[in-house]
């Protein structure tokens, strides 16, 4: 079985000036990269802390935990084998495909497979 580790947590928002600008003052984060209205990423050390809009999250919900994975086939053939279900499937060319699934219980979690996998 393929071990996953978790790669980040974004948050859903809807005023991206706004939502940095709170998560810089109120825990001094510092910002590694934005994507216009899209994306924030902050510098938070080995798991990624990120705000999305909802466009780029590609769901409504609220927080996202993103675990990282080697290869698409085998992530999705563990997934569904467990009892989980494919929601969607994005490729983001040389940044990889992120791959939203749901556990038994409805809730989302994301998988990020590299571009290599």
């Amino acid at each position: 079985m393929q071990t996953a580790r978790v790669s980040g947590i974004y948050v859903v928002i809807s005023d991206m000036d706004r939502a940095q600008r709170f998560y810089e003052k109120a825990l001094g984060l510092v910002t590694k990269f934005r994507d216009r209205s899209s994306w924030c990423q902050f510098d938070t050390g080995s798991v990624t802390f990120s705000l999305s809009s909802p466009e780029e999250a590609g769901s409504t919900q609220s927080v996202m935990v993103v675990f990282k994975a080697g290869q698409l086939a085998t992530v999705r053939e563990q997934v569904e084998d467990a009892g989980g279900t494919l929601l969607a499937l994005r490729d983001m060319g040389a940044h990889g495909t992120v791959v939203t699934f749901a556990d038994p219980d409805g809730n989302e979690f994301q998988v990020l497979i590299s571009s290599g996998g």
